[in-house]
């Protein structure tokens, strides 16, 4: 897949999903929205190891809406890190998230959102006799369950800002990183990801600011993503840039002993107005 389809079907995206529904609101939703950040960037390593190419796709279905202020909703999120200027420009790494979400408003200010995700980056486990030598060692996945919280202040016809608090828990086996036996979703969010998530966002009449914190306690790091973008119509996506350093990007990053990418990247911002 080109990066020029990958642009292409993302703005076919953005101009059937522009705006998104205000959930406090009582606004009805679209059938289909953008449910995280969609975009395509560009950028080098802060560690010296190059430049690659980054896009996301997240989209969300509203199946069943019980009543304005509670929805149940499907969502899908792809990731991809692409080594597009590296020799016969290889795919790093594709993670898949299909998610089931229940979201409720609390009152004018608080939501709760509560989740079923998987997340994989599409290899055969270990073990698995379709798995090629080498191959195997890089898969990756798990389930989790997710409960998040926004607390909005202002709306979205002005002035949207928001803070974030979520807590992520694996279901499933307890595995081993190292071997990697079984499923080995605790191990991942011990070592990699983080079970606390805190984030901020202002999106203003032109500009968006967006900052999520991970700490990851075992090793005293945290994962971070910083993003901002200028919005200079709503008809039209937005430049932006993410700066970001942590192992939550890349699923094939979480290996026993690597250090934590660090990237900044410029490109084009397809969601301006994305909650999650």
């Amino acid at each position: 897949m080109s990066l020029s389809r990958v642009l292409l079907s993302s703005a076919v995206v953005a101009a059937l999903a522009a705006g998104m529904p205000d959930l406090r609101a009582g606004e009805k939703p679209k059938i289909l929205s953008f449910c995280h950040d969609s975009y395509a960037i560009t950028g080098p390593s802060l560690r010296g190891g190059g430049m690659d190419v980054k896009f996301q796709l997240s989209l969300k279905v509203y199946p069943i809406t019980i009543n304005p202020k509670w929805r149940t909703y499907f969502a899908y999120t792809q990731t991809t890190t692409w080594d597009a200027y590296g020799k016969s420009a290889p795919f790093r790494d594709n993670v898949y998230i299909p998610s089931l979400y229940f979201e409720g408003a609390l009152n004018e200010s608080n939501t709760l959102i509560a989740g079923l995700e998987h997340r994989s980056n599409g290899r055969p486990y270990f073990g698995n006799p379709l798995a090629s030598e080498g191959v195997e060692d890089y898969s990756r996945g798990m389930n989790y369950a997710l409960v998040r919280w926004i607390h909005a202040f202002g709306s979205h016809s002005s002035l949207d800002m928001t803070l974030r608090a979520g807590v992520s828990c694996g279901v499933g086996e307890k595995g081993d990183v190292k071997t990697h036996e079984n499923d080995f979703t605790q191990d991942l969010y011990l070592y990699y990801l983080g079970y606390l998530t805190v984030g901020y966002k202002y999106a203003g009449e032109h500009v968006y600011v967006s900052a999520n914190v991970s700490p990851i306690w075992s090793r005293y790091i945290a994962n971070v993503n910083v993003r901002f973008a200028y919005e200079f119509s709503d008809k039209w996506p937005s430049p932006f840039v993410q700066f970001h350093y942590g192992f939550d990007e890349a699923l094939c990053d979480c290996v026993k002993g690597g250090r934590p990418p660090l990237y900044l990247r410029f490109g084009i911002l397809f969601s301006h107005r994305c909650r999650r």
